[in-house]
């Protein structure tokens, strides 16, 4: 069976660019690559601190795309494995301590 002989989405009763941006603003969701979810920092609103712990527990740190503040122009992917990479070494040094 040919899948295009019918049109799914938006439908055939979309014609308008009012109700095409319409059917856009509500059907568009983003479920790839969330990031900026934990802030970094050293103030005391940052959930995790410049060395990766999370502010106010022990033994638990955050090494995901969620630090990274803006979404990367390029594949987020590159920035979290330099970001495991880093945490690799910082982890480390604080299992030493």
């Amino acid at each position: 069976r040919d899948w295009r002989l019918k049109e799914l989405l938006p439908g055939a009763s979309i014609k308008t660019s009012q109700n095409k941006s319409v059917f856009n603003s509500n059907a568009a969701w983003s479920h790839h690559h969330p990031v900026g979810t934990c802030s970094m920092g050293s103030d005391s609103n940052s959930v995790v601190s410049l060395n990766l712990a999370v502010n106010g527990v022990e033994r638990l740190f955050v090494v995901d795309g969620s630090i990274i503040p803006k979404i990367t122009t390029g594949p987020v992917n590159a920035a979290i494995i330099a970001i495991a990479e880093k945490a690799a070494d910082l982890l480390e040094q604080h299992l030493e301590s």
